[in-house]
């Protein structure tokens, strides 16, 4: 009989980055739980999160204080770029909103295109509501190397069906 290894595999040190900052709610909580995993199996996931994107509150940080982050603002962005590419992947987890910043318009070309690690964007947002709200979506996705979602059911307002019409690649 073959003795089973108590030896943990190695686990890919990974960041999460989170272009609409903190929001309080299942993307964030997604992401705490994900990094509570990685800290257990004793591996590296780190949690990026831009912030003062929008002149309004977005979301519910004040619901996340508890989750260990690295705050980043859009003007250091070549330096969290530089940072994300010491990672062997990065996992986008959301993007900002439309109602951001016009500066934050170019976020495809000055942080996607510039990291040199995959790049998997993990659709959280499940209903036309919530993604049509995102700015520059199609772009964000496409420049992205691989694409998690969910679910692969078509409904009339979900992922896959928006991701047809609009043609993704």
């Amino acid at each position: 009989m073959k003795q089973l290894s108590n030896k943990k595999h190695a686990l890919p040190k990974i960041a999460i980055l989170m272009l609409r900052g903190l929001e309080g709610c299942g993307v964030t909580n997604y992401a705490r739980h994900m990094q509570a995993f990685f800290r257990q199996e004793e591996s590296t996931c780190d949690i990026f999160a831009l912030m003062k994107i929008t002149k309004s509150h977005v979301g519910r940080p004040d619901t996340s204080k508890d989750v260990d982050f690295i705050p980043f603002t859009y003007e250091e962005r070549a330096e969290t770029v530089a940072r994300l590419n010491k990672y062997d992947l990065v996992l986008l987890f959301s993007v900002p909103p439309k109602s951001a910043f016009e500066a934050v318009q170019t976020y495809v070309e000055d942080i996607h295109r510039q990291i040199n690690k995959p790049l998997i964007f993990i659709n959280h947002d499940h209903h036309l509501i919530s993604f049509s709200r995102n700015m520059r979506y199609k772009d964000a996705i496409e420049a992205c190397d691989k694409v998690f979602c969910h679910s692969l059911q078509e409904t009339s307002k979900g992922f896959v069906t928006w991701v047809k019409k609009h043609d993704v690649k």
